[in-house]
């Protein structure tokens, strides 16, 4: 004899479903387009979940990503800022914020968004690192030694800090100092390609 059939809107299979077109079912979904790189469909769930919750800033924080992907900068700092706003302590909003102000030209406001991060975590190697790419750009060399430095600091194996440092000091003609953090860079980029290359 069968047994009595499950009402799907309030079995299992029906809270599944709901969950599919919830917040969070958007927000994961989004995630998946955006791992698949077909941003504008991620970007397109990420919304959806943040017009179901308004204050859902890890989706907020995807949207700010993904539109920066799509070049679709005055979005992502706006979806960032939004991030800021519900979570004020979490580090990455400004980091990000700090990275699109940067591309677009608006260096100062990079440098207080990097600046802003490094406040809230001083451990974050990448936002001293991106910090002195800008300095360098402003040719303010004093300023992204020190930010190179620091990087070098919290990694020794940031490869790229050593490289920026070594032509800040040939642009200044320091030429010892240029030859010593080159030479480390190229150990660095040697042992790169050996792990890369080596089959175990």
């Amino acid at each position: 004899m069968w047994g009595k059939r499950k009402n799907l809107k309030n079995g299992k299979w029906g809270k599944k479903k709901n969950w599919y077109n919830s917040a969070e079912g958007f927000y994961f979904k989004g995630l998946l387009f955006k791992y698949a790189k077909d941003y504008e469909k991620a970007l397109s769930y990420f919304k959806k979940a943040v017009e179901i919750i308004p204050d859902f800033w890890k989706s907020f924080f995807e949207i700010g990503y993904v539109s920066s992907e799509l070049f679709l900068f005055e979005e992502g700092i706006k979806a960032f800022k939004k991030v800021i706003c519900i979570n004020p302590k979490s580090v990455h909003p400004y980091y990000n914020l700090g990275w699109i102000y940067a591309i677009i030209g608006e260096k100062e406001k990079a440098i207080e968004a990097f600046k802003k991060a490094i406040s809230i975590d001083p451990k974050i190697p990448q936002a001293y690192y991106n910090l002195g790419v800008v300095y360098t750009e402003m040719c303010k060399f004093k300023e992204a030694i020190k930010a190179f430095k620091k990087t070098i600091e919290l990694d020794e194996k940031y490869f790229d800090a050593y490289y920026n440092l070594g032509v800040i000091y040939c642009t200044l003609k320091k030429g010892k100092e240029a030859l010593e953090v080159l030479e480390k860079a190229l150990k660095i980029e040697n042992i790169l390609m050996l792990k890369r290359y080596t089959i175990f």
